[in-house]
């Protein structure tokens, strides 16, 4: 199963382990370990923090996970990660001082990761974008921090899909009416059916879904929604129609 605060400590683990980034301290936006009852740190201010009388720091964030859809509770196949490095350390043998080294490190850091094997559960790292970071997108004090200071900051983009098993899927419940009482079913056994009748999707995590039990009568108009949903199993897709009583 994806482990999105492992991968990003393993992305971190891959640039620590580079030789041509040796001497960069590299940062996660989780730590490693909290004690209890500590607070998390702005990661931007962490990064900071490692950097002493000039330098340069690589911050790993978090990835993003897309995919899945907006009817049914989502199945992820992509994980986006952004890899940010700060440094106040100008590039004494190249035009552009400080910003010049900042690109420097992102490119290496790019190779780095680039066609990079990563775990089982994932295809080969893509870089998909390699550009100056905007500091603007940055709480104002921490920005404001970063110039005073003269650093400069790039970002390093890229992806991976993910080989995530594909589990079996519920059966889609059936709705029947007699006499305006309404019966639902699923052919998945021991799977539970939801529905709903304010247009919501009706899902367990809905608070205004009703878990099935017996058959009931509709008193209103409505659109009846239903899904049926299984521990370990894919939810069934969605089914609903019009009830006029």
């Amino acid at each position: 199963m994806f482990n999105p605060v492992q991968a990003h400590f393993d992305i971190a683990d891959r640039l620590g382990s580079c030789a041509e980034l040796t001497g960069v301290a590299v940062v996660t936006e989780l730590p490693r370990t909290l004690t209890p009852g500590g607070i998390l740190g702005n990661p931007i201010e962490q990064a900071l923090a490692v950097i002493t009388g000039g330098g340069a720091a690589i911050l790993v964030l978090m990835p993003e996970l897309t995919g899945g859809t907006t009817d049914k509770p989502l199945f992820f196949d992509r994980a986006e990660f952004e890899v940010v490095v700060f440094t106040c350390d100008p590039l004494t043998s190249a035009p552009g001082g400080v910003a010049a080294r900042a690109a420097q490190l992102a490119i290496r850091i790019a190779q780095a990761l680039h066609d990079t094997q990563a775990p089982p559960s994932w295809y080969k790292l893509a870089v998909t974008a390699l550009q100056p970071f905007r500091l603007e997108s940055l709480p104002a004090e921490i920005a404001k921090l970063l110039r005073d200071q003269g650093f400069h900051a790039w970002v390093v983009k890229f992806g991976t899909p993910m080989e995530l098993p594909i589990p079996s899927q519920v059966a889609a419940p059936t709705m029947t009416e007699h006499a305006g009482t309404v019966t639902l079913a699923c052919t998945t056994t021991g799977a539970a059916i939801y529905y709903t009748t304010d247009g919501s999707y009706p899902g367990s995590g809905s608070t205004t879904a009703t878990l099935y039990s017996v058959p009931f009568i509709l008193t209103t108009a409505c659109t009846l929604r239903s899904a049926a949903q299984k521990d370990g199993w894919q939810a069934s897709n969605l089914v609903e129609a019009n009830y006029t009583p």
